[in-house]
């Protein structure tokens, strides 16, 4: 009965030992599994920019609580769907990691030379946290890594969420005006203005 216990006991020192040399041999973070991706306070970035493969971005900021593009003549901004990507990046959430390498990054293109969108939240000009978004692996999820962290999760974020030319932003509807509210109208030097329902050109 003693060698029985005895052997048993063998059995369970070596299966542990077994497991701690395997779990130590690891280099992925054990990070919790469906929490938070980012740490963000959605309501104090006041600037967002997005970047693509090709070398192409857009910047929006915000000003008095008016999204704009910046770079283009402070042109009003979709503010629905500013404030919808911003949602989208304090409620993600990530799966359980599935790698930690500088190859690994390469591959899923989520390195900071090697990516499919880069996007990055300041507040009063300091980067709070930038996202690499890369290679998809099934519908809706993307390979992603946060800056300054080697883990790479599966999110739910598309890329096409994320288009980085500025025409895919813009407010269309912000120069929609009724016929009846123009009241002149100024090209190449002339100035057609409106009288008795008719435009005619402006005296000087």
């Amino acid at each position: 009965m003693k060698k029985l216990i005895y052997l048993l006991s063998g059995l369970l020192a070596a299966q542990l030992l077994l497991t701690l040399v395997l779990n130590s041999g690891s280099s992925v973070s054990s990070h919790s599994v469906n929490q938070a991706l980012l740490a963000l306070d959605a309501d104090k970035i006041d600037s967002i920019i997005l970047s693509d493969a090709n070398g192409a971005s857009v910047k929006l900021t915000r000003n008095k609580q008016q999204w704009q593009l910046p770079e283009h003549d402070n042109f009003a901004a979709d503010q629905h769907q500013v404030a919808q990507l911003l949602n989208t990046l304090a409620t993600l959430k990530h799966g359980e990691a599935l790698a930690d390498s500088d190859s690994a990054a390469q591959r899923f293109k989520v390195a900071p030379k090697s990516f499919a969108r880069k996007v990055t939240l300041q507040e009063k000009g300091t980067d709070i946290v930038t996202l690499y978004i890369g290679t998809s692996a099934a519908m809706r999820e993307t390979h992603v890594r946060v800056a300054g962290d080697d883990a790479i999760y599966l999110a739910n974020l598309p890329v096409y969420q994320l288009p980085a030319d500025y025409s895919d932003w813009v407010k269309h509807d912000a120069l929609q005006l009724k016929a009846n509210e123009i009241e002149s109208v100024s090209f190449d030097g002339v100035t057609l203005s409106r009288s008795h329902h008719h435009k005619t050109p402006a005296s000087d």
